[in-house]
This record gives C-alpha cells, sequence and structure tokens, in this order.
C-alpha cells in the first residue's frame, strides 16, 4: 500500500511542477491552451494527494504495525477517530496532510467560474502550486 502512496506522491510532484511551469508560461503568453494545462495538472496533483493520503490512512484504520509510524502513534484500544488523528501526531503525517489541504484548495480555485483578473488567478495559482510542490 505504502508503494502507491509513494508513487502518487511523486505524480503529485510532476504534475505540480508542471502547473507552476505552465502557469507562468502561460501568463507571460496570455495562452488559454497553456492555462488549460495548468488546471489539469492541479486536478492531477489533488487526486494524487487524495490517492497518497488514502494509501496512508488505510493502515491506521486497519492497524497494521507493520508499519513505523503507524506502530508509534497508534495502539489496539484506541477509538477510530483517534487512529486517524494520529496522523497528524507525526511530522511527516501532518505534512502530508497540509500538501492535501492546499492542493484541494488549488483545486477549487482553478475550477470555479472566474470572475476577476486571470493574471492575479494565475499569479495564484503558481505561487500555491510552489508550495503544493514544497509539500
Amino acid at each position: 500500500m505504502m508503494i502507491i502512496g509513494h508513487i502518487a506522491l511523486i505524480l503529485a510532484l510532476l504534475a505540480a511542477v508542471t502547473s507552476i511551469a505552465t502557469a507562468i508560461i502561460g501568463s507571460r503568453k496570455t495562452s488559454p491552451m497553456l492555462f488549460s494545462i495548468t488546471k489539469r495538472s492541479i486536478l492531477a496533483a489533488s487526486i494524487c494527494y487524495s490517492i497518497a493520503l488514502i494509501a496512508i490512512l488505510v493502515p491506521f484504520i486497519t492497524r497494521d504495525f507493520s508499519y513505523k509510524i503507524v506502530a508509534d502513534h497508534v495502539s489496539k484500544d484506541l477509538p477510530l477517530v483517534y487512529a486517524l488523528s494520529a496522523l497528524y501526531a507525526d511530522k511527516a503525517g501532518s505534512v502530508l496532510l497540509w500538501g492535501w489541504f492546499i492542493s484541494l484548495f488549488t483545486a477549487g480555485l482553478a475550477v470555479r467560474n472566474h470572475r476577476f483578473n486571470e493574471q492575479i488567478l494565475v499569479l495564484a495559482i503558481s505561487i500555491l502550486a510552489l508550495m503544493r510542490a514544497f509539500f
């Protein structure tokens, strides 16, 4: 299960880098095609982050203690709600969770029907994509 999460995070990073590049190049050339690619790569990164989050949450739900993160933060008698929130107890889990939140926010911004300056939108998406690539 962890290999799926690892691959999903690598794909999310590639999608984030793609969205940064296409947003910056597209803003300079005002190309609708590049902005469309930016939106698609943002959505792809959000989906990849979601897959990675699910891949790490499954061992928490099933109490698979073969994973160090689960063994360090979960016990057999811990209620499910607390077992799920134990993901945030670890640095890697909290970074993944915040990256997922940022990817959802960026995807929501990208697919929303915009009524404001597209140049500002492209810059905002570029900054959020940079943050997402960091996470």
